[in-house]
Formats: C-alpha cells, structure tokens, sequence
C-alpha cells in the first residue's frame, strides 16, 4: 500500500463514519436535530400542542390507512426516537375559507411523561390536508388516531378513526 493510498483509506472511513452518525440519533439528539419541523418561524398557520410544531411530514412508512366519510386517515411509523408514529388526514374534496382540518394521535395505555400521551394539529382555515402531528417513544404501544372535518356556519363536524393499532 502507498502512502497515498492510507489516506485515502482514511478519508474513506471517515466519511463513512459522519455519514453514519448524521444519519443516526444518538440520545443526545431530538426531533428537532432529526426532522425538519414546524414552529413559531414558520409560515404554516397552523396550531398544535407539540411544542417544537408539527413535522413537516411524516416519516416512516404507513402502518394504518381509512377512507371513509370523505377523509382519508394514514399513520405513518418510524423506529427514530424510540418509534414515531404520526399522523396525516386529508379532506377529500374542497374546504372552504370558514372550514378546517384538524388529526389527533394518542398513545395508548401510555404512563411515560417525557412526551403528552397525545398530539394534535389544526390546519387553517381551507386547508385540505394536515400532516405532522406525531408522539415518541411509541414502541410496544399501541395507537389511536382521528381526523376531523370542521364544516363551520355550524353544520356538525365529520371524524374517521382507528383505534388501538399499530403496535409494535
């Protein structure tokens, strides 16, 4: 082996060793360090009870899906941070200006207190689709999830939901 080779052997492994550990969360990083969120800068008028906001997607893959009474509800499952599970729910058709969207996701039979047993997020007004409302620490828990559909002008509001699935 040249010399040129051992460092280039070595920039190698390096690499290989920051592409790991930015991947990666340790137990030093949070949600915030891993995923792209939502929050008191953004743009987004949305509200929820997530202190850093809701996620700007969902990340993972689905582990539920419903469409039913014009609304379809997905939740979403990542190993990160101890399992993620999150939660999207789109109005299949239009929304108008005085109406909205809001999806909630609660843990089941949860006792932890290092995140609320649950998290919702409310899209604003006309928006047809909410995504990012999330809770951690999810492993060997079940979930629930709801979507709902507020009419305004006081017509009663839609919801669809599943109950106590996706544990893992």
């Amino acid at each position: 082996m040249s010399d040129g080779d051992g460092w280039l052997l070595l920039a190698a492994v390096a690499a290989i060793t920051f592409a790991g550990a930015s991947a990666v969360p340790t137990g030093n990083s949070t949600l915030e360090d891993t995923f792209q969120t939502t929050g008191s800068n953004s743009t987004t008028p949305s509200r929820s009870n997530i202190p850093t906001g809701p996620l700007a997607s969902c990340p993972g893959f689905i582990v539920g899906q419903r469409t039913d009474a014009g609304m379809t509800l997905r939740v979403y499952y990542s190993p990160e941070s101890g399992g993620l599970n999150c939660v999207s729910g789109t109005r299949n058709s239009a929304v108008n200006s005085n109406s909205y969207v809001r999806t909630e996701i609660r843990l089941t039979r949860y006792s932890g207190s290092s995140w609320p047993s649950y998290a919702y997020a409310t899209g604003a007004y006309g928006q047809e689709t909410v995504t990012g409302a999330y809770v951690t620490d999810a492993n060997d828990l079940c979930v629930s999830a709801n979507v709902a559909y507020f009419p305004g002008g006081g017509a009663e509001p839609q919801s669809i939901s599943m109950r106590q699935f996706a544990c893992r």
